[in-house]
């Protein structure tokens, strides 16, 4: 929804009419110049017809007034049933290019191209059907689903419109990838990920920055609760630790860039969820807040609701058996569980020797 109502003048009426009188304008402009030019081309063939003597002067004469006589307003209506035709032949090239009449081939290998995209890094379709067409990649529509990332001897369809941005269709990839008939040739698809392995960089950098930001918001924290100033030190170094640890990584990335289905890599998804959660819960801690399992639970069901892009992305990270057989895909009992407790500290309620396994037995 807007974030102002705005009433018809201030939405911008006066402007789009403007815009129709000129284009219209212009179209008429444009067929009385064509008038003015038919007619006098054809009274030059009358007067150059009777110079030579093909025509008799009173002929050519006729003929100059008849076609003077022509109303101007012909040529328009022929020039407005041409941009009819016009038009209604571009819905049938609309309408033509969302058909996939592409003779199959067989590719020696694919990949599905939901994963091949979530590999490098982008979540939204639109910045995927965006990433296509810059890179003009080859996209093909498989005759049947592909369950996993990579598959041999695929038979599919070359989309041909794919990176066209005037006939191609986003529906046509929302509708294929949700299908999972969507996929990549799997050179194209390493050609192109050895080429963007900065991108892989960029998401470590982007981890980096929101790890410092995490250490600055705790800071803030540190100056409004003064008793507990020497815990959330602690958690700050920790913090830092981390921060460091994947400055380390990612200074040693270009001898690792092939692994590019590496655990913190796919991990990301879930901080960009938790970092913020973890914050929040500090920030709204009173004196002596402890927070519970299913607490913390609750609060990171909550905040998962803000990113429904990320939800197949956690939901894969925290797969397991247990999950699927009860059905609660974003249950937070293993290590992202852990995880959350450990960056509360001593918010976090103490259950035996559960947190001091954690600290010894991190989970990265």
């Amino acid at each position: 929804m807007p974030s102002i109502e705005l009433n018809i003048f201030q939405r911008g009426i006066l402007q789009k009419c403007a815009t129709v009188f000129v284009y219209f304008a212009s179209i008429v402009a444009g067929a009385l110049i064509i008038d003015w030019l038919d007619k006098r081309l054809f009274i030059r063939l009358a007067e150059d017809a009777a110079h030579q003597k093909l025509l008799s002067p009173e002929v050519a004469r006729g003929f100059t007034r008849l076609i003077e006589a022509r109303e101007s307003t012909v040529i328009i209506f022929i020039v407005v049933v041409g941009l009819i035709c016009g038009f209604v032949g571009w819905l049938f090239m609309r309408w033509a290019a969302k058909r996939n009449w592409s003779w199959p081939t067989t590719l020696p290998k694919a990949v599905e191209f939901r994963s091949a995209m979530e590999q490098l890094g982008i979540a939204d379709p639109a910045d995927r059907v965006a990433f296509v067409r810059k890179h003009k990649l080859h996209v093909f529509i498989a005759l049947a689903p592909l369950i996993g990332k990579e598959h041999e001897a695929v038979r599919a369809k070359l989309y041909a419109f794919a990176h066209h941005s005037a006939l191609g269709d986003e529906d046509v990839f929302e509708r294929h990838t949700g299908r999972q008939t969507l996929c990549l040739n799997a050179d194209d698809f390493e050609r192109v990920l050895k080429e963007h392995g900065e991108h892989t960089k960029s998401v470590y950098s982007a981890r980096i920055v929101a790890l410092e930001r995490d250490v600055t918001d705790l800071k803030a924290v540190n100056s409004l609760q003064g008793a507990d100033l020497a815990q959330l030190t602690g958690e700050n170094e920790k913090l830092l630790a981390e921060n460091a640890e994947h400055r380390n990584k990612l200074k040693t990335l270009p001898a690792r860039e092939g692994n590019a289905e590496s655990r913190e890599e796919k991990r990301i998804p879930f901080w960009r969820v938790a970092a913020p959660l973890v914050n929040r819960l500090i920030a709204e801690a009173g004196s002596g807040t402890q927070y519970t399992r299913p607490q913390i639970q609750d609060a990171f069901l909550q905040d998962l609701e803000k990113f429904p892009e990320l939800k197949p992305a956690i939901q894969d990270l925290l797969r397991t058996a247990k999950k699927e057989s009860e059905n609660t895909p974003f249950a937070l009992d293993g290590w992202g569980m852990e995880l959350i407790r450990l960056a509360l500290g001593d918010l976090a309620k103490k259950e035996g020797g559960a947190t001091r396994k954690a600290e010894n037995h991190r989970v990265l």
